[in-house]
């Protein structure tokens, strides 16, 4: 059964901490009950603090999952659920662009997307990236390290080559 969440207007989803040893079992057995996906948001060698996402509420809600669960492994088992609830769907393609925002790098250089033209460079020089599925935020610490590397480079007068890298400098080599 293919879950569509474009025709629903809410998800379910919950927190629960589970055994390290049992995650991979728990994730599977919540797909096998219809889960969305999972997200790991802690985890140590120990336990494993997880969010389950359902397209809608299953019957009788995350205890009622973990009964089934613990019943099936014919096992008494430590997991905690920590909340649960349904939650509006949110176009997220739409609407991530509000909450991005800039990077310096070093002293001289801002990484921007095309769409911040209104922002007060300071002095910097700016970096556009834009962003998409295909290509990061310019917020990815790689990204970070090369620009800082080429300002530790002596580039003055120097001719570079952009190699597809999908970074494009508005100003002169700093």
């Amino acid at each position: 059964m293919q879950n569509n969440l474009a025709l629903n207007e809410t998800y379910f989803s919950f927190c629960c901490t589970i055994p390290a040893e049992l995650v991979e079992l728990w994730n599977w057995f919540c797909f096998e009950k219809g889960a969305l996906g999972t997200e790991t948001l802690q985890e140590s060698s120990l336990e494993s603090r997880l969010k389950i996402f359902y397209p809608k509420k299953p019957d009788g809600g995350a205890q009622k999952l973990f009964e089934c669960f613990q019943s099936e492994l014919n096992a008494k088992l430590e997991i905690i659920i920590h909340e649960e609830g349904s939650h509006p769907v949110e176009n997220w393609q739409a609407n991530w662009r509000e909450h991005f925002h800039p990077v310096k790098v070093g002293q001289s250089l801002i990484i921007l997307p095309s769409w911040k033209t209104e922002i007060e460079l300071s002095g910097r020089h700016p970096v556009w990236i834009d962003p998409g599925q295909g290509f990061g935020t310019g917020h990815h610490q790689t990204t970070y390290m090369m620009l800082q590397h080429i300002l530790d480079l002596e580039l003055e007068g120097a001719s570079v080559l952009d190699m597809g890298c999908g970074i494009r400098c508005v100003a002169p080599c700093v």
